[in-house]
């Protein structure tokens, strides 16, 4: 199936450090380019890859990279650039770093928004730019900037798109390891039970239960300690001996509202996301309801992106499959809600709250492991891919403990 238009797709990426007139460029992956920025001029000097930078640092060096949870402070190296030798101070990266927006460009480029605007577009370091939350919160404004960026880039020639490259601005996907669209949400992620008609048929039959369709939107909640993003690591906790698997259109809140009425609910949503429902079945019985099986670290995988609203015209006619292993094992389509985004958003937004980054996962389509005959459960090394048509495809591997 399709992905969503490029530049509307929104991706959270580590991000750079800044210390008063010094910038250290990220390292985003191990084969990453780290780049290293002149200290009084603030342009770029010098370039190389980690391992020339751990050769460069020694074994202090090393042991950082291996190691992310540990900084490195103040570590001098001294490099040439044509005539002049300059001093690079290269302060903590990796964890340190914490996170920028970058939007999915051409042949699936990056553009570090952040990046662009402060150094190319004179826009300086605009706060909505340092991470996803600050983004949606920004509204238009911020997708405002990131239109520009795009414009901009895909106005340079070839020659000055490699620059930009070198310039750490534009970014090849093989560089960057993408983060879940907002890593740590502000709030428990919502997510929808038995919202397709299939799903809570299979669930009765493998269960032998009467099948019964909701008369209302039935929610529950998966903590900030649950999500992770693309190819990511879902744990197969020893607390489950049966993990399965759910794909899920997410929808994100752009706005704050309350008792927001369905017509005009879609004024309120900044994007939609894929969403991998990961459950222990086992837990989810024993414990009589859905939290504690359905909200165990990494189980809910979110990404590859968030895709603006203006790119995904009918969120209520796209498909939804989920692969394991490369099999098909979901394969449905919006359409066949129970309750549709509008209703679901009309309903929990009565009375209660939603917020500028609120996350809505609308429930999952038949298909999942418990309800096949006879039942099939993940295992570590398998891997997971949840794709929503329009959105893009979001992959994970299940580990060891």
């Amino acid at each position: 199936s399709r992905r969503a238009t490029r530049g509307s797709c929104f991706a959270c990426i580590p991000g750079a450090v800044t210390d008063g007139h010094l910038y250290a460029g990220a390292a985003v992956d191990a084969g990453a380019v780290a780049l290293l920025v002149e200290r009084e001029l603030d342009h770029p000097v010098a370039q190389a890859r980690l391992a020339d930078v751990r050769a460069a640092l020694g074994p202090a060096a090393a042991a950082f990279y291996d190691h992310p949870s540990r900084r490195l402070h103040c570590l001098g190296v001294t490099g040439t650039n044509g005539k002049t030798t300059v001093t690079y101070l290269l302060e903590a990266i990796a964890q340190a770093a914490g996170q920028r927006v970058g939007l999915i460009g051409a042949q699936d480029q990056i553009i570090d928004l952040a990046e662009v605007n402060r150094r190319y577009l004179k826009g300086g370091n605009s706060p909505f730019l340092a991470s996803m939350q600050a983004f949606i919160e920004a509204g238009a404004k911020a997708v405002q900037v990131a239109r520009k960026a795009e414009r901009y880039v895909a106005g340079k020639s070839a020659e000055e798109q490699k620059k930009l490259v070198g310039a750490g601005a534009l970014l090849k996907s093989s560089q960057v390891k993408l983060m879940a669209p907002i890593p740590y949400p502000k709030k428990n992620v919502v997510m929808l039970g038995i919202n397709y008609r299939e799903h809570v048929d299979e669930g009765a039959r493998a269960r032998s239960l009467e099948i019964k369709y909701p008369e209302h939107p039935v929610f529950f909640t998966k903590p900030a300690t649950s999500v992770i993003g693309h190819m990511g690591k879902v744990i197969h906790h020893k607390a489950t001996e049966r993990l399965d698997w759910e794909v899920e259109l997410a929808v994100v809140m752009g706005k704050k509202g309350r008792d927001i009425p369905r017509e005009r609910v879609y004024d309120y949503i900044f994007g939609y996301a894929v969403c991998l429902d990961m459950t222990a079945r086992d837990l989810q019985r024993i414990h009589g309801q859905w939290f504690k099986g359905k909200s165990l670290d990494t189980f809910c995988p979110i990404g590859p992106w968030l895709v603006h609203k203006s790119a995904l015209t009918d969120p209520q006619q796209v498909r939804l499959v989920c692969r394991v292993n490369g099999e098909v094992m979901q394969d449905g389509n919006t359409r066949d809600m129970i309750f549709d985004i509008a209703t679901t958003i009309e309903s929990l937004s009565k009375g209660m709250t939603l917020e500028p980054g609120d996350i809505i996962s609308t429930g999952t389509p038949s298909g999942v492991g418990f309800a096949r005959v006879p039942p099939v459960f993940l295992k570590p090394g398998d891997k997971v891919e949840g794709e929503v048509e329009g959105v893009g495809t979001l992959q994970v591997e299940i580990a060891e403990p």
